[in-house]
């Protein structure tokens, strides 16, 4: 029996209308949703914070400072400057990666997985992002020494950051 890939443009679908319906890669981009994800930025950032300036001192017994690491990252002299662009990472371009990105890649490749372990999981990928943009910053194959004492405290604020901006989005359903 010869397959004739002519007669069945659509892989054996006799119609269009009997196709399943694709999926949008990308959200929808409505002001409510714009709305949501800077407050979602926002109880991250708040939810960073407290784990930095709360929970960190209590298990570390130090009190880090993410301006601090950002200047140093971004090669800023102004320590001012610096906590503007964590907090524009904060509130812009971490929640646009996460809508944009992130969220929708793994409602592709695990489509049943919980708002808070997608929370966790992305929290734990900036991490990661900053502990590589540290190894690139001094051009060695290891973390600097002299950030060595936030790299635990770091993945506790950045996984708070995630849950609590995931969180947002979930009770919004945004």
């Amino acid at each position: 029996m010869t397959h004739n890939v002519v007669n069945e443009p659509f892989g054996g679908i006799e119609s269009l209308s009997d196709a399943q319906p694709i999926q949008p890669w990308l959200p929808s981009i409505t002001s409510r949703a714009v709305l949501t994800w800077l407050a979602a930025g926002f109880v991250g950032l708040v939810a960073f914070g407290l784990v930095i300036r709360l929970v960190t001192p209590a298990l570390f017994g130090m009190h880090p400072h993410p301006a601090m690491l950002a200047r140093e990252l971004l090669v800023i002299d102004s320590l001012t400057v610096a906590l503007l662009a964590h907090w524009a990472g904060g509130l812009l371009l971490f929640p646009l990666i996460y809508v944009l990105l992130v969220r929708p890649f793994l409602q592709r490749v695990i489509p049943d997985m919980p708002w808070w372990l997608a929370g966790g999981f992305y929290g734990t990928v900036l991490w990661l992002v900053v502990l590589g943009l540290l190894v690139l910053g001094v051009g060695t194959a290891t973390v600097p020494p002299e950030v060595l004492h936030v790299i635990w405290p770091g993945l506790l604020a950045h996984v708070a950051y995630g849950l609590a901006f995931a969180g947002v989005l979930h009770i919004r359903q945004a």
